[in-house]
């Protein structure tokens, strides 16, 4: 639902520009395992050529209602990595979720815009890109790891506290990427074993590896906050 709600709203900013579009895809894929893609982008095509701009936004306030629920839910788990004992009423909650949501939203656009933008920049001045936009993504990554640190729990935090789990997650986020790009080209595993959904068990596979690694940052930031706050008592 999250994913459904962000590539509406990446669809509407981009108006079915098919140039665009393609240039979308060459950076998710750059970005993501192959057979990871193979699950998702029968979802974007289906958002594509769904139903006519005006009903979905109509649509879009149910959509991000519902999608508000992965903030919850990030929360719930950001909040227990950092001890946070009284989290806030549900309504205003939810509320603080959805605003979350989406901020979230229009950061990613913005990112996924600089991302499809910037390398026809620089194809017409004639450099290359590929280096830049690897880095530029991980700082991106970065960035947005390390707000989501910052801003969804319930607690207040030095934002340099953040930082080292930020900097542990987009370092191995990058690494599972491509150890598990390596892994789905190299090992025929999962294919034996579930034939025609085996692009969809990768992506649930791969996003779960992710989020262990998200919480692994969340309480790497509270060990390392407790350590400190010790030091200095």
């Amino acid at each position: 639902m999250f994913f459904n709600a962000l590539t509406s709203s990446i669809v509407s900013v981009l108006d079915k520009d098919q140039f665009l579009y393609t240039r979308l895809f060459d950076v998710l894929s750059g970005e993501l395992p192959h057979d990871t893609m193979d699950a998702l982008l029968p979802r974007i095509e289906e958002i594509l050529s769904g139903p006519p701009q005006s009903l979905l936004t109509v649509a879009i306030g149910g959509v991000i209602w519902t999608a508000s629920s992965v903030i919850e839910g990030i929360r719930h788990v950001l909040n227990k990595a950092l001890r946070v004992s009284a989290p806030p009423p549900y309504i205003l909650g939810r509320m603080f979720s959805i605003l979350q949501f989406l901020i979230i939203v229009a950061v990613m656009m913005l990112s996924v815009l600089f991302a499809v933008l910037v390398p026809i920049i620089f194809e017409v001045v004639g450099r290359h890109w590929e280096f830049l936009r690897f880095v530029v993504s991980k700082v991106v990554l970065f960035i947005a790891v390390s707000w989501i640190y910052f801003m969804v729990p319930n607690v207040r935090q030095n934002i340099l506290v953040v930082l080292p789990g930020a900097a542990v997650v987009t370092a191995t986020w990058t690494l599972t990427s491509m150890a598990f790009s390596w892994y789905l080209s190299t090992f025929q595993v999962l294919k034996t074993i579930y034939g025609n959904l085996t692009g969809i068990i990768a992506a649930m596979l791969f996003f779960y590896i992710l989020s262990i690694f998200f919480i692994y940052g969340a309480e790497l930031n509270y060990r390392l906050s407790n350590r400190h706050s010790s030091v200095h008592i």
